[in-house]
């Protein structure tokens, strides 16, 4: 019932944030198309810009498409109902990983009720299947752990490398579950011989279908590689992803921040000596990092939210509209208040692990989970661990490459709801049986501003969406309106069926190179073309989106548009502003 009432609540908040606009968010717009696609020729094509399969999540939204009629929404639904399953799961797996109920579904809530998991379910991103990918698979391998028979826990652990193999077709890093945590499993199932062995066919077959699936993901046209390994060019190239990485350290303890702050409370009533000679190395360890990087990167480099994608001071997924931002909604003071709760937090929960390392190992507690003395199914510490770390490392150790170019929050989904479990369950066996009241108490505020957050910004697109249609029914062509990237690399899809991009490898050769840029822009400065301008070959904007009338070269007779913000009470407009010639053409 507990999980059920998540999935409502759930529900419910996404409702009352109306987050529906029909045009791409982030990188779905192209993932909508090929889902469009296939809804209409029933074969995947992919347009030049898919680093990642998308696999199954295809189907359904082609199947809603062929339902209701192609619209972003349509698709859209298919993972919206994703989302509404991955939370029902979040708050069983937390159960049978041995929380309470109670923190189950406090934990359950902390997690989907952010504006990152709100904002990713009413999108056709990947991210959220990803996670439905790796909850499923944990879940499997903690009913095979659980199981009172070795034919049910034969069972479960087949389930859990086939359905992670499957539904981790959409994301591939996904399929860490059945080459790393399915694995572990069957190391920990190793004295029955039955399960081991059904186990390992599954996990072989798991393993040849991502073989197979990855191979036929090379041959497809348009589709674009991502490679494993990067090579550093430069010192500060190590710097930046250095930096990268320790802010992704630190913001999957910032977005759990309702649990995370419940370690507060250690503050004063440790009197241990141990967690204060370890606290202190911590905040020490600490500030040399920040000092470092604040000083050789960026000030702001240090302060949450640190990666700064789809959680940013605007409120919203954090798109460049002409290089602006828009309007800042978590203003800097706010920022540095939430980065000093979250770091002194965080300190404080690697402080007290440090502490407890030897007594997790013994599986020595403090206090009793009212469930565990009814129940003989909950896994030991030695079990979870043995599940959740090495998946995270193998996961951590994959966004290395990434950091080369920049990390994004939305990577963090699996990292946040691992972390989640170890908190909670360290902070029930450890500190006191339930959380403390001010987790209960964050969880409603961040539900609060989540909604606020995501209405906003699908307000914001639905007023991109507006002020495009105003410019079209003008009679102005769509490849003349530079409406940002999404809408442009919407229109360059419809209109040359994939992007421009020189990572292409199939068709051979098919990038054209475009130097030198001719065009209008902006500011009318000379320069060379960039990544984007590359991608559109078709695009050719005399015109422009801004949050502000008098830039470039100045507004258009066409009227703003309007929209309402939640977070702050107040409007917000967008103008169209014309492009000026380039300099020397």
């Amino acid at each position: 019932m507990p999980a059920v009432l998540c999935a409502i609540t759930f529900v419910l908040c996404e409702a009352v944030s109306r987050p529906y606009a029909e045009m791409g968010v982030c990188d779905d717009w192209s993932y909508v198309r090929t889902a469009q696609l296939l809804a209409q020729t029933g074969h995947i094509r992919y347009n030049g810009w898919a680093a990642c399969m998308i696999g199954w999540q295809l189907y359904p939204a082609a199947l809603f498409l062929k339902l209701f009629g192609f619209s972003f929404t349509a698709a859209r639904l298919s993972t919206f109902l994703v989302a509404v399953l991955t939370t029902f799961l979040i708050q069983r797996t937390f159960v049978r990983a041995g929380i309470n109920e109670q923190n189950a579904a406090v934990g359950t809530l902390a997690i989907v009720l952010t504006p990152l998991y709100m904002a990713l379910s009413a999108t056709f991103m990947t991210d959220v299947q990803g996670l439905f990918a790796v909850v499923i698979c944990l879940y499997g391998c903690l009913r095979a752990l659980q199981a009172n028979s070795s034919s049910r826990a034969a069972v479960w652990i087949c389930f859990a490398a086939l359905a992670n193999a499957v539904f981790g077709s959409s994301r591939q890093i996904a399929w860490l579950g059945v080459l790393v945590m399915v694995p572990c499993t069957l190391w920990l199932l190793r004295r029955y011989r039955r399960t081991l062995v059904a186990g390992s066919l599954a996990t072989l077959a798991g393993w040849a279908f991502i073989a197979l699936s990855l191979h036929w993901f090379e041959q497809q046209p348009y589709a674009v590689p991502e490679h494993l390994f990067i090579k550093a060019t430069s010192r500060y190239q190590l710097g930046y992803m250095a930096r990268e990485l320790f802010g992704a350290v630190l913001e999957v303890p910032f977005l759990l921040l309702p649990i995370i702050a419940a370690y507060l409370i250690l503050l004063r009533r440790r009197n241990s000596r141990q967690f204060w000679t370890a606290f202190a190395v911590c905040v020490l360890g600490y500030a040399l990092a920040a000092v470092v990087f604040a000083i050789k990167i960026d000030p702001n480099s240090i302060v949450q939210p640190t990666l700064g994608d789809w959680i940013t001071p605007s409120a919203r997924y954090g798109i460049l509209v002409l290089g602006k931002q828009g309007p800042i909604v978590v203003g800097q003071t706010t920022r540095i208040l939430l980065t000093a709760v979250s770091t002194l937090a965080t300190l404080c929960a690697i402080a007290f692990l440090w502490e407890i390392r030897r007594r997790v190992v013994r599986e020595e507690v403090d206090q009793v989970d009212p469930q565990a003395e009814v129940s003989s199914l909950t896994v030991s510490w030695k079990q979870v661990l043995l599940l959740v770390g090495p998946f995270a490392a193998a996961y951590f150790g994959l966004l290395i490459p990434r950091s080369s170019n920049q990390l994004y929050d939305r990577y963090l989904l699996p990292l946040v709801f691992l972390s989640g479990l170890c908190l909670i369950r360290a902070f029930q066996n450890f500190v006191q049986p339930y959380l403390p009241a001010v987790t209960k108490v964050l969880v409603g505020l961040v539900a609060i501003y989540s909604i606020g957050a995501t209405h906003d910004m699908f307000a914001f697109y639905r007023a991109r969406v507006a002020i495009a249609n105003e410019v079209r029914a003008a009679g102005v062509q769509p490849s003349t309106f530079d409406g940002g990237f999404e809408y442009n690399g919407w229109i360059e899809v419809l209109q040359g069926g994939h992007l421009n991009d020189e990572k292409i490898v199939n068709p051979p050769n098919s990038f054209i190179p475009m130097d030198p840029y001719r065009g209008l822009n902006c500011d009318g400065k000379a320069r060379k073309m960039d990544q984007q301008n590359n991608e559109l070959p078709h695009y050719f904007p005399r015109y422009g989106l801004s949050f502000y009338p008098n830039v470039c070269a100045g507004q258009t007779p066409f009227a703003p548009v309007n929209y309402f913000r939640w977070l702050g009470f107040r409007s917000a407009s967008l103008y169209v502003v014309n492009y000026q010639p380039r300099k020397g053409h």
